[in-house]
């Protein structure tokens, strides 16, 4: 996993998410061309991008957990072993996409 992004916990202060020193990471502005994004949404938007740290923690955690079930029930439970294998691809795929840089995606 790259560490290419600015590292958590990060918090919002009305719209602006800001690092764990109080550095501006981003503000949520309106998303819809055509109409004004509402105030509370808004603010989900930023709420949720603020725990995206942690919720790329929790999935390479996860990620990990999984990988274990799977070689440990190999022998003991098949369809356990090809589950967790099955969801362990899924995640591995949203770490990498949440931590592919730009060069990488302009060179695949």
């Amino acid at each position: 996993m790259s560490a290419d992004h600015t590292p958590g916990p990060w918090n919002t202060t009305g719209l602006n998410i800001r690092n764990r020193d109080g550095g501006l990471i981003c503000t949520v502005t309106n998303l819809w061309a055509d109409k004004a994004t509402p105030q509370n949404v808004k603010e989900a938007n930023a709420r949720l991008i603020a725990y995206a740290p942690l919720m790329l923690e929790s999935v390479v955690m996860a990620l990990q957990f999984l990988e274990i079930v799977q070689d440990s029930a190999k022998d003991k439970d098949p369809d356990l072993s090809r589950a967790a294998g099955i969801l362990a691809i899924g995640f591995e795929c949203v770490i990498s996409s949440a931590t592919e840089t730009n060069e990488n995606r302009t060179n695949n």
